[in-house]
């Protein structure tokens, strides 16, 4: 059994401007992105993490080394927790994040939600093995696929949920479940409870 820390990349330039973007090497992190993710790090200090996954992308990529160094860890890539795969949607509007009941997905040559929650699920179940506390720097997709797979829900039922930028997202593994989603601090009984599925007292 692990806890997997999971955070949202800091806001990138695509954020600000609304929108989606899929592309391996951009957009880069803005100024409040890179102050929220220093803001994160210096929080997950609170916990004997061993290890920092991120996704290839570079607002992730950006993120997780902003953490390593507060962590004196080094990033580990794992394209498992790569962005999905937004085909001809790529820089395209947002639309309040409501796109994705408004369009053909297989004719935009969208990821599917299956295919991208099945990769998460992979890199939770390895990690898992572990039994240590990790950190994995990802995206809203990938981690929401996180969150409704360790809830038992069916994500294609859920619209609402939605991981904010360089937020805390806590999920314990075998058996799975949920401590927190978006908390920008780990509090005293956050951090009781996560320490508590480690067997520390």
């Amino acid at each position: 059994m692990s806890v997997i820390i999971f955070v949202r990349h800091g806001k990138s330039e695509k954020n600000v401007e609304g929108l989606l973007n899929s592309e391996p090497e951009g957009p880069a992190l803005v100024k409040e992105g890179i102050e929220k993710a220093k803001q994160t790090a210096k929080e997950l200090r609170k916990l004997k993490i061993s290890k920092v996954y991120c996704s290839p992308m570079l607002r992730a990529r950006q993120t997780a080394e902003i953490v390593c160094k507060e962590l004196k860890l080094k990033p580990i890539i794992d394209e498992r927790l790569a962005d999905r795969d937004l085909g001809k949607m790529n820089n395209k509007s947002t639309m309040d994040g409501e796109w994705k009941f408004y369009v053909d997905l297989d004719e935009m040559e969208v990821e599917s939600l299956k295919s991208m929650q099945a990769r998460v699920i992979s890199f939770m179940e390895s990690v898992s093995k572990l039994n240590e506390i990790v950190v994995a720097v990802s995206h809203d997709g990938p981690i929401k696929s996180a969150i409704t797979y360790a809830l038992d829900i069916n994500p294609l039922l859920e619209s609402g949920l939605k991981p904010t930028y360089a937020t805390i997202n806590v999920i314990v593994t075998k058996p799975y479940g949920v401590l927190a989603i978006s908390y920008p601090i780990l509090t005293g009984e956050l951090i009781k409870k996560i320490n508590s599925h480690m067997g520390k007292r």
